[in-house]
């Protein structure tokens, strides 16, 4: 747990001191408004490239088989639905919650407010 906030922190530190050099070229898309509207953001993004749209489903949820490093899950399913998985936020220990916080928190809160 340590690893991975910290590896967080660190990867959205550096995220956050070249976020305003060029607000014009950047597109900020978040897990929850990917999660939440998959077709809207996918077309956003097509344009954003200045690139055609391509098929991408009737609600967007329903992607074609993608591997991602790896991993078996999307090597193995034909498909994968998209949905918000939020059960990190209630699964977390007391210990592991502060540590979270220790060591990310401050800079998350930054980073969602200045956006």
């Amino acid at each position: 747990m340590r690893a991975a906030a910290g590896l967080w922190a660190r990867k959205h530190l550096v995220f956050s001191m070249f976020r305003h050099l060029n607000p014009a070229a950047r597109l900020h898309v978040t897990y929850e408004r990917r999660t939440a509207d998959p077709t809207g953001i996918l077309r956003g993004i097509h344009r954003f490239l200045g690139v055609p749209e391509h098929d991408i489903g009737a609600d967007g949820k329903e992607m074609p088989r993608h591997t991602f490093a790896g991993n078996w899950r999307f090597q193995e399913q034909g498909s994968s639905t998209i949905h918000e998985d939020a059960e990190w936020r209630y699964e977390l220990g007391p210990g592991s919650t502060a540590l979270v916080e220790l060591l990310a928190g401050r800079l998350n809160r930054k980073l969602m407010r200045g956006l």
